[in-house]
């Protein structure tokens, strides 16, 4: 369907309603709800973006909910779908919730306008067939906010590239992608929900017009020029954002993308931005020519060094690793994916234009600094018997891990008192290595070379005990090849009552030797909560990371596309976060 807004014709595409999990078991017992989010940005519950927004769509997980099959609502909307409803109940205020699709597991619906802010339950009904009388769940707890905004993303878990259009023209809008990068300037339609509360019907299809909220849209960091903020004209409850790109904006494959409504940031997502050329390129990451392969099949090797040093009263030390992967990213998982290859350690971050932010968040897992956000994990090919690493302190075998065959890590020095073994002196300093990789069934043979420089060094490491939220953060730095490496600067929070972690990650220019991480991005994370068991050490970080750029070391082999030899120094702070 097409629509006018602001002179300019755009047009709703329907990808917009999330994938569904589907289950067809018989249908006799109460309906159990255990959990509800907001429909584009899944925040988990306790995070600050995670309230329910007047007049946005939430979805609800649990069991029993609805029949099997996916039933989706059309206009006419209405509070029952298939005999699936949804009653809201706060600040004095009872309603029935708008029901947009419904299944066994997942619910969809609007929360009401008129549901003041506060803390308000809802509760679902079915009605079974042939049982005679309806079934209700017990109250689930949610926090109701005038705006709470999310952005749908191409992964459906709320990260990673977003789903964004390019306004080419009124017959020319295609969604987004390392493929399809916007210019800068160029106006956009961003897809979410949760802008605010509406004053018309809500059954029926919305009508078009700005929202009283002041909303400010962030593409890497650079605030951009927002030309409507409303219903989208098609669908209950989605919010589309018609914005331009800043003539200033960094560019690249993973440009962070967010929004401030209200005053909250919400989830963070990306774009792809390239001033020239129909294939976006990193400067510290992948070409144009290797994204380009994304469209066919891309498959990419990549061997990381990476020393970790903690730095605490109760956890310090330097731990030496080395790690290996190969990956196969099939036709469009590339365009979902939160980031591309730099898996042999999980580093979560994508590769950030300089100067940008990205804030990834999730539940808490067993890993003190683990955040996995993004569910596109690409195909793990299978290479050699292991690998063998020489370096100014002699060699290293790197054994083969896993059932699949695809995973090489091992550490080769140092190690942290109290959490790991002793692994002997640190291996990895300052000098030239050599990795030879015998064939294996789905990559072949190499030869690659890496020289470690001398590590940058972080000069303010020892400032940092404590982190206010309401201010800002400076990281100071010394040394660097420009040319060859780049810093990331983080922060990270885990509030282990709430069982939630957020963490903030930022790019920049080795030469630059400062950085600093404005309060509005700190205010995304939770505040900390608690202490290691057994130590003082708080559940919060910063950290300063030094990574080598991908085009510096690369290597060929048979079966993959890219090859990529690097080094990561991975320094934390723990610190608590207030």
């Amino acid at each position: 369907m097409d629509y006018l807004l602001n002179g300019l014709t755009f047009r709703f595409s329907p990808f917009l309603l999330l994938g569904v999990a589907l289950f067809s078991p018989g249908l006799q017992a109460q309906p159990v709800i255990t959990g509800v989010v907001n429909a584009a940005s899944y925040a988990v519950p306790g995070l600050p973006h995670s309230d329910i927004a007047q007049g946005s769509m939430f979805i609800v997980f649990g069991q029993n909910l609805a029949q099997g099959r996916l039933v989706v609502a059309t206009a006419p909307f209405s509070t029952d779908l298939g005999g699936c409803s949804i009653r809201v109940t706060g600040g004095g205020v009872t309603a029935d919730a708008v029901m947009i699709y419904s299944s066994f597991a997942q619910v969809a619906a609007i929360l009401p306008s008129r549901i003041p802010p506060g803390d308000a339950t809802i509760t679902l009904t079915y009605r079974f067939v042939p049982a005679p009388q309806p079934a209700t769940s017990t109250p689930a707890s949610i926090r109701v906010a005038r705006s709470s905004f999310g952005i749908f993303t191409r992964n459906q878990a709320g990260s990673g590239p977003g789903i964004v259009q390019n306004y080419n023209s009124a017959t020319d809008q295609p969604v987004n992608a390392l493929t399809a990068p916007a210019r800068p300037g160029q106006v956009m339609i961003l897809w979410g929900t949760g802008l605010g509360p509406v004053t018309f019907d809500e059954t029926q299809l919305p009508q078009v017009g700005n929202l009283d909220v002041d909303a400010e849209v962030l593409v890497g960091n650079k605030s951009a020029r927002v030309l409507y903020k409303g219903r989208s004209p098609q669908f209950p409850g989605i919010d589309q954002i018609n914005f331009e790109v800043p003539a200033d904006a960094p560019e690249g494959c993973h440009v962070p993308l967010a929004v401030r409504a209200g005053g909250v940031a919400s989830n963070f997502a990306s774009i792809a931005i390239a001033s020239s050329g129909a294939v976006c390129s990193d400067a510290i990451g992948y070409t144009a020519a290797d994204i380009n392969r994304s469209t066919t099949e891309l498959v990419l090797s990549e061997a990381v060094l990476l020393k970790t040093t903690y730095a605490y009263v109760d956890l310090k030390g330097t731990l030496d690793s080395v790690g290996f992967q190969s990956h196969r990213y099939l036709p469009n998982m590339a365009e979902k994916a939160l980031q591309l290859g730099r898996r042999p350690f999980q580093a979560r971050s994508s590769y950030l234009p300089y100067g940008a932010c990205t804030v990834g968040s999730g539940r808490m897992k067993d890993a003190l600094f683990e955040i996995v956000d993004d569910p596109t994990i690409p195909q793990r090919l299978s290479g050699g018997v292991s690998i063998d690493v020489r370096g100014p302190r002699g060699a290293k075998q790197i054994p083969r891990r896993g059932s699949d065959g695809g995973l090489y890590s091992t550490s080769v020095g140092g190690g942290i008192p109290g959490v790991t073994p002793d692994y002997g002196p640190e291996y990895l300093v300052p000098g030239s290595y050599i990795l030879d990789h015998p064939a294996g069934s789905d990559v072949g043979a190499f030869t690659a070379t890496l020289t470690l420089p001398a590590p940058i060094e972080w000069t303010n490491r020892d400032s940092f005990s404590v982190v206010q939220r309401t201010q800002d953060l400076t990281v100071t730095w010394t040394g660097g090849d420009a040319a060859k490496e780049f810093v990331e600067v983080g922060v990270s929070s885990w509030d282990t009552t709430r069982r939630i972690v957020a963490g903030i990650t930022c790019t920049e220019r080795a030469s630059a030797g400062r950085f600093t991480i404005p309060a509005w991005l700190l205010s995304a994370l939770p505040p900390s909560s608690g202490v290691v068991p057994g130590t003082s050490m708080p559940y919060g970080s910063v950290e300063f990371r030094v990574y080598s750029m991908v085009g510096t070391s690369r290597f060929q082999a048979s079966g993959i596309n890219v090859g990529y030899v690097g080094y990561g120094l991975v320094n934390f702070k723990l610190a608590a976060i207030q």
